[in-house]
């Protein structure tokens, strides 16, 4: 029998039961390595057999897919040589070995302090589940769309303007274009639709928490 272990830094499929760690991190990689090894050891301590690129556009839905068809396709073509004892294999670094534990509630929130790219990263690397949020007068939003606009001088946090596909927040260094999203106690919308409940010249400049 054969365990096998994913990683999306860190992404484990163990035992045919997929879980996520912190984040994707998106940022910090291109490839996600893909391993199999006839016993998983501990903190993913495989040995690296194939990698998927991350596209710009990849949320953590298309990751799992992605790496569901690739791991299926690598089972196929290297279980003989495994069995064997023939099978060509990379190890991994083990000083790189890391716990996936439990995404928490608070890892979930989103941080405008950081770069626009580390929070369009944090929201694509939560979707669809759990997904990121935000605190908007005291109230959970969660983000489950967006993209990086335009450069902004307002303080990280700010509700800097209103566009026909969303608004935007700024960030550290840019904004972050808010495009779709689920309000508390209500169902996932586009953040246009959003926007025609709210008034809109009172809505630019609140700060999100």
């Amino acid at each position: 029998m054969f365990n096998c272990a994913f990683g999306i830094y860190k992404i484990f499929k163990k035992n045919c039961c997929i879980r996520a760690n912190r984040h994707i991190h998106c940022n910090k990689l291109d490839n996600i390595g893909h391993t199999s090894s006839d016993i998983v050891k501990v903190l993913a301590n495989g040995i690296i057999m194939d990698s998927v690129h991350i596209k710009e556009n990849d949320n953590l839905d298309l990751v799992y897919e992605k790496m569901s068809h690739l791991g299926a396709n690598l089972l196929i073509k290297t279980l003989p040589s495994i069995i064997e004892g023939t099978n060509q294999r990379i190890k991994q670094d083990e000083s790189e070995v890391t716990y996936a534990y439990n995404v928490s509630r608070e890892e979930e929130k989103l941080d405008f302090n950081k770069t626009s790219k580390e929070v369009y990263n944090h929201i694509r690397s939560l979707y669809p589940f759990p997904t990121s949020y935000l605190m908007l007068e005291e109230k959970i939003i969660k983000i489950t769309g967006a993209y990086i606009g335009k450069t902004t001088t307002s303080e990280p946090g700010v509700i800097t303007n209103i566009y026909k596909d969303g608004f935007g927040i700024s960030t550290k260094d840019n904004e972050i274009i808010i495009t779709s999203l689920k309000p508390e106690g209500k169902k996932e919308m586009k953040a246009s639709d959003y926007l025609n409940g709210v008034k809109k010249e009172e809505f630019i400049g609140k700060r999100v928490k």
